[in-house]
């Protein structure tokens, strides 16, 4: 009998893989059509720009597709937020786990 939790983890280091040649082919198309897939950096951004004004404090649904910085592991992800090394395949697997 196989066992279910290295059936997930298979499925899950599948899934890596196919997230890691999927952000592959991204980063390919962006370099020829000159479109960025970078993250940017929430600190240097910040250090460009004045922010001020009201903050408003409540939980709002963002897509994906509007999301164009983080502030931490801004450069482990693309904007799409697909994998950009290979090494993170174990910790990818175990959070999808």
């Amino acid at each position: 009998m196989i066992d279910r939790e290295y059936i997930g983890l298979t499925s899950a280091i599948r899934d890596f893989r196919e997230a890691r040649r999927r952000a592959a082919i991204e980063s390919l198309l962006a370099t020829v059509s000159g479109n960025s897939q970078e993250l940017l950096s929430f600190e240097d951004i910040s250090k460009t720009v004045s922010l001020r004004g009201v903050v408003r404090r409540t939980l709002e649904n963002i897509p994906l597709d509007s999301i164009v910085g983080s502030v931490g592991r801004y450069d482990d992800f693309n904007r799409r937020f697909l994998p950009r090394r290979d090494s993170d395949e174990s910790r990818w697997a175990r959070v999808k786990m």
